[in-house]
């Protein structure tokens, strides 16, 4: 019995550390936005933009459409009270299903099969920075599993939501 339920609960695991989206928020609690209206983007060399122009335009699209929402404007970096910057990477995963049970006292394992399961998980993590200080004073990321094979709107979709899910409750203390 012992090791049937072991076996539910890794599979329950498995399951889930690759299908679910992992979202995590921290902030400056000391940190006031009140009357913080302006922000400007940190601009990056060439060879730090992961995943090319692609990545970039769809990250900054969903950062300053949710920033507007929240009634940021995005203005020349010398005017700007907040800097905001990201970054994105991928890995592969791998994750091995195991099935069946064994039987009698001696094979515990002799009728289980293990499968590997492959698959690239993103990530995507937004900093703001306080301009005149130059401090950190919120960072947010989201990790999730990447379909290779997705369309372009499917990505748009899926960073879209990222941005999103991030950016509820921001800015902290409104």
């Amino acid at each position: 019995m012992k090791l049937r339920t072991f076996a539910i609960c890794v599979a329950t695991l498995s399951v889930s550390a690759c299908s679910s989206k992992n979202v995590t928020v921290d902030a400056d609690d000391t940190y006031s936005f009140a009357g913080k209206s302006t922000y400007a983007w940190l601009e990056r060399a060439a060879d730090q933009q992961a995943g090319g122009g692609e990545v970039e335009r769809r990250v900054r699209r969903s950062v300053d459409a949710n920033l507007a929402d929240r009634g940021f404007r995005l203005v020349p970096f010398e005017q700007a009270e907040l800097v905001v910057s990201y970054r994105t990477s991928a890995a592969d995963q791998r994750v091995y299903d195991t099935y069946g049970y064994g039987t009698g006292r001696w094979s515990a394992y002799e009728d289980t099969t293990s499968k590997e399961r492959v698959f690239t998980e993103g990530s995507l993590t937004i900093d703001i920075f306080d301009a005149a200080k130059k401090e950190l004073i919120w960072r947010g990321t989201a990790v999730e599993t990447i379909e290779p094979t997705a369309s372009p709107q499917e990505r748009d979709e899926l960073v879209g939501k990222a941005v999103s899910d991030l950016f509820d409750g921001f800015p902290p203390g409104k």
